[in-house]
């Protein structure tokens, strides 16, 4: 079976958490050169039984995770996998190495140029390629994605209903100075059904003027962002689909071009491949325009909900500590959607880079590229929202740092 290269979100990662800087103890080294990417993506376990520390326990999917991963420079990396250091370096040696790397640098993320992290993928995927060739097997696993990744929406999507369900719940701490008799306390579940304990303040506003009446509250909200994240997570992997079949026609198309350009160099042998790729885009296209409306309107209406839960979940977890479990999993959950939107937005904006100069090629191609051009620019306007939940997440996080002193 032909191993499999690490996801392109797992890539950003590392590369977010590296400071940019070789991961062997006492190097330091850069990981880019004079603007160009100059590293190796190291394994702490190989990812096929020939290679150095490999572990025959750990799945295909542990072997390219990310904790099975550290960025290095050429030498340290190629230093690492010497047969005759293999005692120095033990699997505990280089989890020793990347544990404290990292730890040096997760305050202070390296900002991953677009160009850098498009190098990066690509270099994992020749070297993948040639591994699986080495090994035997020709074929390689593509399971990069092209933009949002639809299972970390479906993660959000589930941390999300987690929350809720969680708020649902009456709270278990003991409330000290309560008067259980006193007949005019107020019902402590409310219409709604919702448990309104004196140890949590969810973030309700006070008051309503009338002139907010139709505005919708931080319940509407939340209940709003729990219905359309599942549906949000179905337009992604339309999305993904659709490109994948442009990718597939314009690649059929390019060997085409690639075959007439053997027979001889007149444009008027290759115009009918263009008009041929012009009928087979005009179907995606107009879908891609049409989904990327949907997927912008539908992540304005779920942006309020994202954010009374990050405020609820930072609110509730100060207050009961026991709940902190679940608000990192629901932080997370967001850093991780937003981390594989920021590789799919970059390389969403190298394949409208990409497709420009082609409008120009053919007439027929305009219609088609502008189609979809106009449906992933549509996308790009969510990016500052995206964004906006992590820095959000981020002060939450120090919020509750502060609260509990901790200094993580």
């Amino acid at each position: 079976m032909a191993r499999l290269e690490p996801t392109p979100t797992t890539i950003y990662k590392l590369l977010a958490i590296s400071g940019g800087v070789c991961a062997f103890p006492g190097c330091g080294k850069s990981l880019v050169e004079r603007g160009v990417f100059n590293a190796t993506l190291a394994h702490i376990t190989a990812a096929s039984p020939k290679g150095p520390r490999y572990d025959s326990k750990l799945s295909d999917e542990d072997r390219r995770a990310f904790e099975n991963l550290m960025y290095m420079c050429p030498n340290d990396a190629c230093l690492i996998d010497k047969k005759k250091l293999g005692n120095d370096f033990t699997v505990e040696w280089l989890q020793a190495a990347k544990a404290e790397h990292e730890g040096k640098h997760a305050t202070k993320p390296y900002a991953v140029p677009p160009e850098v992290l498009v190098d990066a993928i690509e270099e994992v995927r020749v070297e993948m390629t040639q591994n699986n060739n080495l090994y035997g097997d020709g074929s390689t696993q593509n399971n990069n994605q092209f933009f949002i990744n639809g299972s970390a929406v479906e993660n959000l999507a589930e941390s999300a209903a987690e929350i809720v369900e969680q708020a649902l719940k009456p709270s278990s701490k003991k409330v000290d100075d309560t008067d259980d008799d006193d007949e005019q306390s107020p019902d402590t579940t409310g219409s709604s059904g919702i448990a309104s304990t004196p140890n949590v303040n969810p973030p309700f506003s006070p008051a309503v003027s009338s002139e907010d009446e139709e505005t919708p509250g931080v319940l509407d909200s939340i209940v709003t962002a729990e219905e359309l994240l599942p549906l949000w997570a179905q337009t992604v992997n339309q999305i993904n689909a659709e490109i994948v079949l442009v990718g597939q026609h314009t690649a059929t198309a390019n060997t085409q071009l690639a075959a007439k350009s053997k027979t001889g160099n007149s444009f008027k042998v290759r115009l009918p491949v263009f008009i041929q790729l012009a009928k087979k885009l005009i179907d995606p296209a107009e879908r891609i325009e049409l989904l990327g409306t949907q997927f912008i309107t539908q992540l304005y209406q779920i942006d309020p909900g994202i954010r009374a839960l990050i405020s609820l979940t930072t609110t509730n977890a100060e207050s009961d500590p026991s709940s902190r479990e679940n608000t990192d999993a629901f932080f997370h959950s967001i850093e991780e959607m937003a981390t594989s939107s920021e590789f799919g937005l970059t390389s969403l904006e190298g394949m409208l880079t990409k497709t420009q100069p082609l409008e120009s090629m053919s007439k027929d191609l305009r219609i088609p590229l502008r189609k979809m051009r106009k449906g992933l620019e549509a996308m790009f306007q969510g990016r500052e929202t995206i964004q906006s939940w992590v820095k959000l997440v981020e002060q939450s996080k120090d919020s509750l740092n502060r609260s509990s002193g901790s200094t993580d």
